[in-house]
């Protein structure tokens, strides 16, 4: 998909990574491949759930009304995922903090992207190789 400056995605996760120690990701095309059709599966149906494989991790966004380029949608959904550290305290897996705990998960070495849109409307899939937020692995993942 000729849409996306992956250079410019993979650079800002490997930043956001860093500042936790954790190692740089590569972008893997058979992980892109698998969150682009989940993507447009999403906007398909016009719902924003999870594929629930335990094979991958997976972070979500939505955005509604946005004529903004994919690229800038997908570094505002890493950005918003990011965010979510200021309520994280080290207290393992939570839905409020479950996207910046798999974005930064030190185990993860392989990530894939995928977005599609439905008139103004954009869906957005990241899926995470070894997957995270696993129970009891928190402490040594992310930091």
């Amino acid at each position: 998909m000729g849409d996306l400056d992956y250079r410019r995605i993979i650079g800002h996760v490997n930043y956001l990574r860093a500042r936790h120690q954790a190692p740089a990701v590569q972008m893997d095309e058979t992980l892109s491949q698998g969150a682009r059709n989940w993507s447009r599966h999403l906007a398909s149906v016009h719902q924003l759930q999870h594929s629930h494989n335990g094979h991958y991790g997976e972070n979500l966004a939505y955005f509604g009304g946005h004529q903004a380029d994919l690229t800038t949608l997908v570094l505002q959904s890493i950005d918003n995922w990011y965010n979510e550290r200021t309520r994280y305290h080290g207290q393992g897996y939570s839905p409020q903090t479950g996207h910046f705990t798999q974005l930064v998960w030190s185990n993860t070495n392989r990530v894939g992207v995928g977005v599609a849109r439905s008139g103004h409307n954009v869906y957005v899939t990241m899926r995470f190789v070894p997957p995270g937020n696993v129970q009891g692995r928190f402490g040594q993942n992310v930091h």
